[in-house]
């Protein structure tokens, strides 16, 4: 089940609004509440095999390899316990 706004996800992103979705899962702007500022939560839409985790993550990895102002940051990847997978991005 997808995450509604107000929800908290690894303990310190609240996110706020959806603002894009696709075939994996829906991008939300959200707060960070440790460093008091917006980001952008992508989190995955169904419950992930261990393939579809792994894609999801390798995803992760390969963007936040590249540098190039063009290509969206990204700034963390979590899997936590009872939550969703999610990467977190500028």
């Amino acid at each position: 089940m997808m995450p509604q706004p107000g929800t908290l996800l690894g303990g310190r992103y609240r996110l706020r609004r959806a603002i894009g979705e696709g075939g994996m899962g829906t991008v939300f702007e959200a707060w960070q509440e440790d460093l008091r500022r917006t980001v952008a939560v992508k989190v995955i839409g169904m419950a992930p095999d261990q393939e579809g985790l792994a894609r999801f993550q390798r995803e992760a990895r390969a963007a936040a390899g590249l540098g190039n102002p063009h290509i969206v940051q990204i700034l963390a990847f979590q899997a936590p316990p009872h939550e969703p997978p999610f990467r977190v991005m500028e």
